[in-house]
């Protein structure tokens, strides 16, 4: 639990008197002003960039894998409009041949 504003000024206070301002201004500086469970350290925020960067890289194969598909699909896609455009103009051109038979 950190210590209170009020209860870190009565220290210094009482600090101050006893063992003099510059030892007790390098005391306070080593007294963390915050609960030491929530500081992150380096090794903290090493551990959370290597889950992230595992987890991203994860995320951009998915990503990858996906788009590739739908590359797949399109083509297929592309595949299956040009054989239909065939089809129709090859039916155009035998519905125009047919008409000129036609008494």
């Amino acid at each position: 639990m950190p210590i209170s504003e009020a209860a870190r000024a009565d220290l210094y206070n009482a600090l101050t008197s006893t063992i003099g301002p510059d030892a007790t201004e390098t005391l306070m500086t080593a007294i963390p002003l915050h609960n030491l469970d929530e500081v992150a350290t380096k090794w903290d925020l090493q551990l959370l960039r290597a889950e992230l960067s595992a987890e991203m890289a994860t995320r951009i194969g998915e990503t990858h894998e996906r788009i590739s598909d739908v590359h797949v699909r399109i083509g297929e896609l592309q595949k299956t409009v040009s054989n239909w455009m065939i089809v129709l103009l090859v039916t155009i051109v035998g519905a125009m041949v047919g008409v000129q038979f036609l008494p």
